[in-house]
């Protein structure tokens, strides 16, 4: 299963991040020891993160670079504040849509008066554009999350973060083991569907119909037995 999971969301990284699929994948790989989230996390994240900075005008040639920065930032506040990785770059991709309550409880107060402010002095002359609100926000969250800047790394001493990287490593080793299984499993589930479940289908449907037929008979001999 971590396997197909991990074959999956490369797709999906692939998918949005096109000629820079590559970088997100070389940041996966080290996703363990730098983040202590797996391969599959990683990318899962990236996926998500990657589209809202895209759809928001970043560069493609921007685009990795600014998504890995946005979840290592994700890792430092679950560093610092608790909870996982994931939930601190889930409350970074709500900020990104506007959705701000999430992000408070890492210490970040977004409001709508800051962030058109910001715009504007990021030389956006619409500040109401998705480009210019998602720079502001970008830019805001960097600025009030600087003393968490680098929090996982400094951790590296503590049992909460070698057992954050064990178990992240042991999900990669799990998912390699698992990737050599793949072509196999695959061709199973195929066969399985092209000609076992059809044949069932068939033995199901005809079932239903002798039941029925049974149950008719079964009436009809009860009724003249009245």
């Amino acid at each position: 299963l971590m396997a197909a999971d991990l074959e999956q969301s490369t797709g999906a990284v692939e998918a949005v991040f096109k000629t820079a699929a590559k970088q997100i994948k070389g940041f996966s790989v080290k996703s363990a020891t730098a983040l202590g989230i797996t391969r599959n996390e990683y990318q899962e994240l990236a996926t998500v993160i990657g589209s809202q900075l895209k759809n928001a005008g970043t560069p493609i040639d921007l685009l990795a670079g600014k998504t890995n920065n946005l979840i290592s930032t994700g890792a430092d506040l679950a560093a610092m504040y608790g909870g996982t990785t994931k939930e601190a770059v889930e409350a970074l991709s709500s900020a990104l849509k506007g959705e701000r309550d999430p992000i408070e409880r890492y210490g970040v107060t977004l409001k709508q008066s800051a962030i058109d402010a910001k715009a504007a002095a990021l030389g956006f002359t619409d500040v109401s554009s998705a480009q210019a609100q998602a720079a502001a926000t970008l830019a805001l969250i960097s600025e009030q999350t600087a003393d968490a800047h680098g929090a996982f790394a400094r951790e590296t001493n503590t049992l909460s973060h070698q057992l954050q990287v064990a178990k992240a490593k042991a999900g990669d080793l799990a998912a390699q083991f698992g990737s050599y299984l793949l072509p196999a499993a695959t061709k199973a589930a195929t066969l399985l569907n092209k000609y076992l479940w059809p044949v069932l289908d068939r033995v199901a449907s005809q079932f239903a119909t002798v039941a029925h037929k049974i149950a008719l008979f079964a009436r009809r001999v009860y009724d003249s037995m009245r």
